[in-house]
């Protein structure tokens, strides 16, 4: 779980493209359940901005316990790099809670993982 930065509509139409994109690429098959996750995410703020009541917005939780090592390492990987890549603050704070929760699982994997 972590609390998400404010990202604007065009921040998360903006995240909504990009998994897109990258749903599109054979070469990072890794990514797709993270992607998937995303647009989930996305697709539930939408909603709920949209939604004529009042529904405070939940923390999402990233469900590191059904994605593989290589995804976990994928999506550290590419969080680092959208978070100083991105033009968008919002965004790159977005990216940074993300790459907070995948480097503790990571760190979790490795701990309790027998040679």
């Amino acid at each position: 779980m972590f609390y998400p930065p404010l990202l604007t509509n065009g921040d998360l139409h903006t995240l909504m493209t990009w998994s897109g994109l990258v749903l599109q690429r054979p070469n990072r098959v890794d990514l797709v359940p993270f992607c998937k996750w995303l647009r989930e995410f996305v697709v539930t703020e939408l909603e709920r901005r949209q939604s004529d009541e009042i529904i405070e917005t939940s923390m999402p939780v990233l469900p590191l316990d059904r994605f593989s090592p290589q995804t976990i390492a994928h999506v550290a990987i590419q969080m680092h790099c959208t978070s100083k890549e991105t033009e968008s603050e919002n965004i790159g704070e977005f990216a940074d809670a993300l790459l907070d929760v995948v480097t503790v699982a990571n760190l979790l994997h490795t701990e309790t993982r027998k040679d």
